[in-house]
């Protein structure tokens, strides 16, 4: 059996002024309520799916909107983050 590591949590070396990522794994029933399964810290960030081959390069990018051009502009474009 192949054993799959989900979080690099226990891998990362944390410094002064580090950002965290938590990962929420949410389901919609039939009702279209949504349903909190777990949150991780630490998510892994491989292109593992169609989806996150899409999503992940997109988060990414925006993350450093926020983190870098934040920094100069307040009222720059952060794409789909605050």
């Amino acid at each position: 059996m192949k054993l799959t590591i989900l979080s690099a949590w226990g891998y990362i070396e944390w410094r002064p002024g580090s950002i965290g990522i938590y990962g929420f794994d949410i389901i919609i029933d039939n009702n279209l309520k949504c349903w909190l399964i777990e949150v991780n810290k630490c998510p892994c960030m491989a292109y593992s799916t169609h989806v996150t081959k899409t999503l992940i390069p997109l988060f990414m990018e925006d993350l450093a909107k926020v983190i870098i051009d934040r920094n100069s502009d307040p009222n720059c474009d952060t794409g789909d983050l605050e």
